[in-house]
Formats: structure tokens, C-alpha cells, sequence
């Protein structure tokens, strides 16, 4: 009788793209996951000034997470206004991973900002980035230190695009603070999920939603927003509308780490664990028939 060591998930299935082969097999080479891309930091020097004083007499911030490299001098400092202004602008690069296998059209996602985050840190302000999660893949943006407010410039990285293969899967957003160190977990704030039903194929929206702990369970005060830009293109509308019915698949992404695996689980599920049965998870189940009630009631 042997003693168990472990277990092995594999997935397999059928690749219709000679070159995602390629570019798979760049990735491993490389010691890269093509399915999971992690937030990137870079920390703000000590010494260098949050803001000051323009020609004009006006005051400029400066720019995060880095001014924009074609246009460094005119775009380390801006006033709150031109920021806004900029974070608007259409996105330079865009992040995606290659289709492994024959799909419906494409989900270009911009993340322009968040708003009214509460803080996670106990000394300065949070150093927030936003995680997606589609399907397979998993993409996260630059954290934006110090900010409980912040705005991504077009020319970091925001920008993602997902390849529909199943239009009923959503897309699930969530904000984390960022924290340094491999044993320390980035700090959850609260996540979205987006069904791509609602939109039409072609048009660009440019959406705000309420950011939550929970998808279902717990408590649902809102723990700030989240603006995004979101279009979708689909060659064969016909062939789009004949798969919908079909229901959305379960989320499988490789990840080669606990850090990286509470980033993508709290992402789609929320920082209650409804398979874990405690006494926090049936506090949040009360919670919510409790809140069943109240709309029973008023109505």
C-alpha cells in the first residue's frame, strides 16, 4: 500500500494555430506562464516630489506609475485636470496572450481608474493595480503607488485583449493593494464581475461599476469604482449568437504560486470561500438571506 504524494490536473485540448504553438513554446523557455502575467511595481524614490509648482503657477503631480517614455520631460508632471485628460486617451500597448485554439472574436479592455478605494495600509495610501480574469487568462495592471484615486496613463499597462471562445463567460475584475515581498499577500479591496451579453459587438462603452468583497455573500457595501473602456469584435455575429446558449465554463489558470493563486481566486470568487464551511462563510449566508428579507418586506 502506498501513501498518496500528491495529485496531477492536466487539460488538453486541440491547437488550430501553428503559431501559438510557437509562442507557447517561447514562454516556457523563457521560465514565463502565458496564462497568468503579474502586476508589475516600480516604487517612487524617496526623494522624488509628489508634486509642485509649474511655469504657471499651477500645481502638477507627478505622473504614475512613470511619465510617458516618447515624452518624458512634458509628461513627468501634469495638473490634475491634464491627467485626467490623458487617462482617457486611447491605449498605446496592448497585452494578450495567443489563441490556443479557433475562437469567436476579441475583448479589447482598457482599465482607466478607480475611485474612492478604502485603505488597506495603515501608514500612507494604498498602491493599487487591477487584475482580469477571462477564461484561461489572467492579466494584471501596473499598481499606481500611493493612490486611493488612480488613474492609468495610456501608455502603461491597461490594455488587454481576450479571445471569445465561449461568449457566456465573463470577465472578472478585481483591485488589489500592492505589496512587496514573496510571503506577504496583496492586499483584496473588492472585485466585478462583467457579463459580455449586455454589449454589441462594435460599439465601445465606457463603464463604471461598484467594487464588492463578495459576488453574492456578505456584505454588499461598496468598496469603491472602477472605470473601464470595453469593446468587442466579432467577425461572424450569426455563429456568435448560435454559441450563447451554452453555459459558462469553469475558470482554469495556471499559476505557480500561493501568491498568485489567491490573486486569481479572489478575482472570480470574492474574498468569501463558499466551499469552506466556518463560521465567517455561514455569517455571510445569514447575512444574505437576511438581506432577502429586507427586499421582502419593503416590497
Amino acid at each position: 500500500k502506498t501513501k498518496d504524494s500528491g495529485a496531477l490536473a492536466m487539460r488538453f485540448y486541440q491547437v488550430t494555430d501553428i503559431d501559438s504553438i510557437d509562442l507557447i513554446r517561447h514562454d516556457i523557455s523563457r521560465g514565463t506562464n502565458p496564462d497568468f502575467i503579474e502586476p508589475r511595481y516600480r516604487k517612487v524614490s524617496a526623494t522624488t516630489k509628489r508634486s509642485r509648482k509649474n511655469g504657471q503657477g499651477d500645481t502638477v503631480k507627478l505622473v504614475r506609475p512613470f511619465p510617458d517614455p516618447s515624452r518624458a520631460n512634458e509628461t513627468e508632471y501634469l495638473t490634475e485636470s491634464e491627467i485626467e485628460k490623458e487617462a482617457f486617451s486611447p491605449s498605446i500597448n496592448w497585452v494578450g496572450n495567443s489563441p490556443s485554439r479557433k475562437t469567436l472574436g476579441q475583448i479589447y479592455l482598457e482599465v482607466i481608474a478607480c475611485d474612492e478605494l478604502p485603505r488597506k495600509d495603515f501608514f500612507g495610501k494604498n498602491d493599487p493595480y487591477v487584475t482580469a480574469v477571462y477564461d484561461n487568462f489572467c492579466v494584471s495592471t501596473d499598481a499606481i503607488v500611493n493612490r486611493t484615486s488612480p488613474r492609468w496613463m495610456p501608455w502603461c499597462r491597461r490594455a488587454f485583449i481576450f479571445h471569445i471562445r465561449n461568449p457566456s463567460s465573463p470577465i472578472y475584475l478585481s483591485v488589489f493593494d500592492y505589496d512587496c515581498g514573496e510571503l506577504n499577500s496583496h492586499d483584496f479591496i473588492g472585485r466585478v464581475g462583467v457579463s459580455i451579453t449586455n454589449f454589441t459587438p462594435g460599439t465601445e462603452y465606457t463603464l463604471q461599476y461598484n467594487l464588492y468583497r463578495s459576488p453574492q455573500i456578505g456584505p454588499r457595501k461598496p468598496q469603491g469604482k472602477i472605470t473601464i473602456r470595453l469593446q468587442i469584435k466579432v467577425p461572424n455575429q450569426r455563429q456568435l449568437m448560435l454559441t450563447l446558449p451554452k453555459h459558462p465554463p469553469n475558470v482554469y489558470v495556471n499559476v505557480d504560486s500561493k501568491k498568485s493563486y489567491k490573486i486569481v481566486k479572489r478575482t472570480v470568487e470574492g474574498s468569501v470561500d463558499q466551499a469552506k464551511f466556518d463560521f465567517g462563510t455561514m455569517s455571510s449566508y445569514l447575512d444574505e438571506l437576511k438581506s432577502y428579507e429586507d427586499v421582502a418586506i419593503t416590497t
